[in-house]
């Protein structure tokens, strides 16, 4: 089976049932991999938010809740339920445009081809 090099959430779910894990097995895990930072991922920002809406961030530019449960992640629609922190790009660092914050996620975590945006 072929691997892409990101893929949302559910699709990420739906290969792993595909190679006979049992549903909360792989949300458990695809959680840890998440919250662990054992697979890269990125996000949309809501594009109604006021400072850097429907931007795209990855890497350290986000941070999953440190409780991070498989019931905080919409597998349907592959994106979080809540709110993740955002931070910076390392341009918006230099000039101090941006800091961290809480900001919410119109799309999903999507898992890099580690195990598990157009």
């Amino acid at each position: 089976m072929s691997v892409p090099d990101w893929e949302p959430l559910a699709e990420s779910l739906t290969r792993a049932l595909a190679e006979g894990w049992e549903q909360d097995q792989a949300k458990r895990q695809i959680r840890s991999w998440i919250s662990d930072r054992d697979v890269g991922f990125r996000v949309k920002v809501d594009p109604t938010d006021p400072d850097i809406p429907g931007e795209i961030r990855h890497g350290q530019q986000v941070k999953p809740p440190p409780d991070l449960d498989p019931s905080d992640l919409d597998w349907t629609l592959s994106k979080p339920r809540g709110a993740w922190e955002i931070g910076p790009k390392r341009s918006e660092e230099i000039f101090d445009s941006l800091d961290w914050r809480s900001s919410g996620l119109c799309s999903n975590p999507h898992p890099a081809r580690a195990q598990p945006i157009p």
